[in-house]
């Protein structure tokens, strides 16, 4: 069995163990009488996670058992009335402690800082003007879900922003053979929020992505334009297990093809990838906090196209054919990220509440082979896919939390990939990132 069947027998064995783990989850608190969107939270005190929740029936037998000890016990037998005022005051006891809401997830809570970029490559030759070349471009519908994330439901707003350094590479050859090679910078922006419910035990994050400039001007006849706008992105979480030091939950994210296209122009013929397929993404993710000052997060998640992007041709001429070249499917992706961190400084009564560390492992590789379209069409041949096939790419990111109120929290990190040639993305990225938490 080669490296790419274990890779789908672990996605598959994730997936079956996300099912039964919120499959046992639900019964074992049904069974109990608890609703589990009602269980308590990991970020309660000990006084409350001794104080089971009790559902209308046994909170009504435990008032009945209640008033029936007294009576055994009094040498009296106390008025209807006053029995009545006993049974009431003790029922709303009993509600008011079952029906408040937990606290607040400590602010300790720092976020994965994990980002990632997958490309796909265009080449092209057109034959009356004798120029080639490829250029490299984003893959548009992309989810990392572990971006600025944690495994325990929150309330936030977020800021986020991200620079890969060389990201994208371009090559072209005119007539004469003179090369031309370029190595854009990526710049993108994402902005969102979470927002907790069901107790906490629930979450709904939105994510929009805005990218720089990503257009490329050559002066061979060659221009991509790649546009700004990315897809909107919707994560929900779910918790599984929690207690005092650790949370597990479960979750979905998707993606919706609100992006740009990708549109390649060369002399006069325009090829153009369309944004069409939404991503799907399942992922299990886990917070542990041993102490008081050390954290770790760790994020296991599949990324799948439900669709594959149209590729169509233009050929700009007066009268010129405009047809589909077929449709480029994205690769199934596989990504482990494990983020240990440590609080050097805690005061919740001062302006700056805290200062953490962070340093983080990542790793994305792909599950399946990668899917090619190409074509000879008007006066040349293209190209589209990821030519490497295959890639595992490992990083190690590091960076600072500062804490400033107990409700905010800056970061600001730096990437360095640890592995050369296919396995390289970028030569280094730079992220800094906002969360506002309400």
């Amino acid at each position: 069995m080669d490296v790419r069947s274990y890779k789908i027998v672990f996605a598959l064995f994730l997936s079956i163990e996300t099912i039964l783990l919120f499959g046992l989850t639900t019964k074992s608190a049904m069974s109990q009488g608890i609703h589990p969107a009602y269980q308590p939270s990991s970020f309660d005190s000990p006084s409350v996670l001794t104080t089971p929740y009790l559902s209308p029936l046994q909170s009504s037998t435990a008032s009945q058992d209640t008033d029936s000890a007294t009576r055994q016990e009094t040498p009296w037998e106390p008025s209807q009335d006053t029995q009545h005022s006993a049974t009431t005051a003790a029922s709303t006891n009993q509600e008011s402690r079952t029906r408040r809401r937990p606290p607040s997830p400590p602010r300790s809570v720092a976020k994965n800082l994990g980002t990632f970029i997958s490309t796909d490559r265009f080449n092209f030759s057109n034959f009356v003007y004798n120029i080639y070349g490829y250029s490299e471009f984003p893959v548009q519908g992309r989810l990392k879900v572990a971006d600025n994330n944690s495994a325990a439901p929150d309330d936030r707003f977020i800021f986020r922003y991200n620079h890969h350094h060389n990201a994208l590479d371009s090559q072209v050859v005119n007539a004469a053979g003179a090369v031309t090679n370029r190595s854009s910078h990526l710049d993108y922006y994402t902005v969102g929020f979470e927002k907790s419910f069901r107790n906490r035990c629930w979450s709904l994050e939105v994510r929009m992505p805005v990218f720089g400039a990503r257009n490329e001007v050559f002066s061979d006849g060659f221009s991509t334009d790649v546009g700004s706008v990315g897809n909107l992105a919707f994560i929900v979480k779910r918790v599984l297990s929690q207690n005092d030091c650790r949370v597990i939950s479960a979750g979905l994210g998707v993606t919706a093809a609100t992006g740009d296209d990708a549109n390649f122009i060369v002399v006069d013929e325009q090829l153009t990838v369309k944004n069409r397929a939404s991503h799907i993404v399942p992922y299990l993710a886990c917070l542990w906090t041993p102490s008081e000052r050390v954290f770790v997060h760790s994020f296991l998640e599949l990324d799948v196209a439900t669709d594959g992007n149209p590729v169509e041709y233009r050929d700009l001429l007066p009268g010129g054919a405009n047809y589909v070249l077929g449709h480029l499917n994205s690769q199934t992706l596989l990504s482990y990220d494990v983020s240990l961190g440590y609080w050097w400084y805690r005061n919740p009564c001062n302006r700056i509440s805290g200062v953490a560390s962070l340093l983080e492992f990542h790793y994305v590789g792909t599950v399946n082979d990668a899917d090619i379209v190409s074509c000879a069409a008007g006066c040349g041949s293209f190209g589209f896919g990821n030519y490497l096939n295959s890639f595992n790419m490992l990083s190690l990111t590091a960076g600072i939390d500062v804490e400033i109120c107990n409700c905010t929290n800056l970061r600001f990190a730096g990437a360095v990939p640890l592995r050369d040639n296919d396995d390289r993305f970028s030569d280094g990225e730079v992220q800094s990132s906002i969360n506002w938490r309400y």
